[in-house]
């Protein structure tokens, strides 16, 4: 009798668990087709010159072939879409195969990029068309619930199951929108967060590694609370720092990346920046608590502040999850200006940005921490701690609390401190600058050691500072 009872258990887990597969199979074979007559509509009124402005030229074969799939899509939405319906879906299996024969996922990164960045250059308003055709191809050939992540050392697919996706529950919301107020708004946020991040991935695959994975989201904000987020003082416009940074790169990033602890900066607590390709990939940590997806599929509070992550291109077009929300623009571009002035401090050195943009006024200066006692000087004044990723990612490892966090991390660095010279030796240009950063005059025949870590990695500068 036991096990007829276990057998009849089994049996209904198996029909539920189809079920799900089965409705799961229906809701994406209807937001395809939504996306199909969605491309038609963005098309109707658009002219062949905008069109033919996504013609260019790519770095090889495959990426040749690829743009030209796509192309045809983009042409078929936009003069035939009798052809674009029924051809489709056919178009988009054929481009899998093909970069699933030829492993050149990245070069269908690529080429996405490269008609996007493309487009951007010609004053051609970027519709999302080719970003919808990646996300349906994917969608419809990656199991339910991966998604591909990134790419491995040798560009074969990192696929993983996403922070986000589409769960029994929400399809239920989704199916049916009869959950009660609470649960609806519950779900309706797993349901944007799910796009947001499906749609940032398509955009973004291509420049994430195993060994940079860590950069993507590992929870989410609440669409609630965005809005609420405080920011630092705004140092000066987007466009003002890319200026600056574009002129007066004069550092190397860490290669493994930069974490930044910040202190007194409203509602960020770190930010980690990487650069791969010429890209600046960047997470913020904010004070604020993430959400996250259960066992259940149920969102639940993480115990972890909640991540925001994006990237800056070469000309740096910003993209983030939230990149396609009007609502939330604002609060994007705050994220952006102060990522941004995170950057140009380490890549441009600070005393030049306190040049160009005034600092000095708002009272800057720099303080290398060295003790608890010291760091009390801070209070209520803005500041950031610099130090490698590697590091950050052992101290992390290695530590439960902010203060063993903060303990730990004195084990790796070197204090700054101003050394006597030889007679008849000058201090060199960037010693008397790094001095400068740290507020320090340098007394004649002496130069500044910057502060520098014990292990392999070694940052420009590791320093709070003050404003």
């Amino acid at each position: 009798m036991k096990l007829n009872n276990e057998v009849i258990i089994i049996s209904k887990l198996v029909r539920k668990s189809n079920g799900f597969v089965i409705r799961y199979k229906h809701y994406l074979k209807n937001s395809i087709t939504n996306n199909t007559n969605r491309n038609i509509e963005r098309q109707k009124d658009q002219s062949n010159s905008k069109l033919f402005s996504h013609i260019l030229t790519y770095d090889n074969v495959n990426q040749t072939i690829l743009g030209s799939y796509i192309f045809k899509l983009l042409k078929d939405a936009t003069l035939d879409p009798h052809t674009y319906r029924s051809e489709r879906l056919q178009v988009l299996q054929d481009i899998y195969q093909y970069i699933s024969s030829n492993n050149s996922w990245y070069d269908l990164w690529k080429t996405a990029k490269s008609i996007e960045e493309h487009a951007a250059k010609k004053n051609v308003i970027i519709d999302h068309q080719t970003s919808t055709e990646l996300l349906d191809m994917i969608r419809l050939n990656i199991p339910y619930p991966n998604f591909i992540m990134g790419l491995n050392d040798d560009l074969t697919p990192i696929i993983r199951k996403p922070t986000f996706y589409i769960t029994e529950k929400t399809l239920n919301y989704i199916e049916h929108d009869n959950v009660g107020r609470k649960r609806g708004k519950e779900l309706y946020n797993i349901q944007t967060s799910t796009a947001e991040f499906s749609s940032y991935l398509i955009h973004s695959f291509g420049l994430y590694r195993e060994s940079h994975l860590d950069l993507l989201s590992q929870n989410g904000i609440r669409n609630e609370e965005v809005n609420n987020i405080k920011f630092p003082r705004k140092l000066t416009t987007i466009e003002n720092i890319v200026k600056f940074i574009e002129n007066n790169r004069h550092f190397t990033m860490n290669p493994n990346g930069v974490v930044i602890d910040c202190f007194n900066c409203g509602d960020i607590d770190q930010v980690i920046l990487f650069e791969q390709e010429g890209y600046i990939l960047w997470k913020v940590i904010f004070k604020q608590k993430g959400i996250k997806l259960n066992h259940k599929g149920d969102l639940v509070e993480d115990g972890n502040g909640a991540e925001y992550c994006g990237y800056f291109s070469h000309t740096f077009f910003a993209r983030s999850p939230y990149a396609g929300h009007i609502t939330f623009i604002d609060f994007e571009f705050e994220v952006y200006a102060f990522v941004l002035e995170c950057y140009a401090d380490i890549i441009c050195g600070s005393s030049r940005l306190n040049k160009e943009f005034n600092r000095d006024s708002l009272n800057v200066s720099f303080l290398e921490i060295q003790s608890e006692e010291t760091a009390t000087v801070l209070d209520n004044k803005m500041g950031f701690r610099y130090m490698p990723r590697t590091v950050y990612k052992r101290v992390k490892a290695n530590t439960k609390s902010k203060d063993e966090y903060n303990l730990e991390l004195k084990k790796y660095f070197i204090a700054g401190h101003i050394r006597k010279l030889p007679d008849g030796h000058r201090p060199s240009e960037d010693a008397v600058l790094h001095a400068q950063e740290f507020g320090i005059e340098l007394p004649e025949n002496h130069t500044f050691v910057r502060p520098y870590e014990t292990g392999e990695e070694k940052l420009r500068s590791h320093y709070r500072k003050k404003i």
